[in-house]
């Protein structure tokens, strides 16, 4: 049977839209959420448990490893201790900074809307980001591929942990891939931190339903 050429493409660019926008979607509980609205400031953590890497899911601690040896091979020791270090600044310093950064700065705009910090102890309540899957794209010169990043958001009182409000999903937030973002350095990593900075975009989107 001969193949419509016009119907498999109109099939393809469903198949993907509906893919795309299945990972655009935050789940948000109005109900559950409304006490955003009332609260001044809310404690953030960023946690890394369980995270996986690339499409085959590989377990950061393995994925570690290969990219050390990687690194070894090709530049020496040195670089790959580089590399490794850059990468824990990233988690914890980089990466949820640009999150923050964006989330507050929309958040600002909205006539509820709270102030989201990592250093206030003292908030009652607290929303953890825990980063589940990452991928650090690529650039190629002209061929570029986005980085993605998967997390999952739970809030809770900050002095019951155990106490669970609600918990979410951003399922591969893409970032945007411009060279003139990362002209030196690490790239990949800067990369990553994009993806970080669409995540937070389409959280704050999300909360608009709860604090506007």
């Amino acid at each position: 049977m001969p193949v419509n050429l016009h119907s498999f493409a109109f099939l393809l660019l469903l198949s993907t839209t509906v893919s795309h926008l299945s990972a655009q979607h935050i789940d948000i509980d109005k109900e559950a959420l409304s006490f955003l609205a009332s609260e001044e400031n809310i404690a953030i953590t960023f946690t890394y448990n369980e995270l996986l890497f690339n499409a085959d899911d590989t377990p950061e601690e393995i994925y570690l490893k290969e990219a050390e040896l990687k690194y070894k091979e090709r530049q020496g020791a040195v670089e790959a201790a580089n590399w490794l270090q850059n990468y824990t600044t990233s988690k914890n310093k980089m990466w949820p900074e640009m999150f923050l950064e964006t989330l507050n700065e929309k958040v600002a705009t909205y006539e509820n809307g709270p102030v989201f910090n990592r250093t206030d102890s003292n908030a009652r309540y607290t929303m953890n980001v825990n980063t589940t899957w990452m991928y650090f794209g690529y650039d190629a010169s002209i061929i570029k591929g986005p980085s993605k990043v998967s997390m999952d958001l739970t809030f809770f009182e900050t002095a019951t942990p155990s106490n669970i409000i609600f918990k979410t999903t951003i399922r591969r937030a893409m970032g945007k891939n411009n060279s003139s973002d990362h002209p030196d350095g690490w790239a990949h990593f800067k990369r990553a931190g994009k993806a970080y900075v669409k995540a937070a975009y389409k959280l704050s989107q999300a909360l608009k339903r709860v604090v506007d």
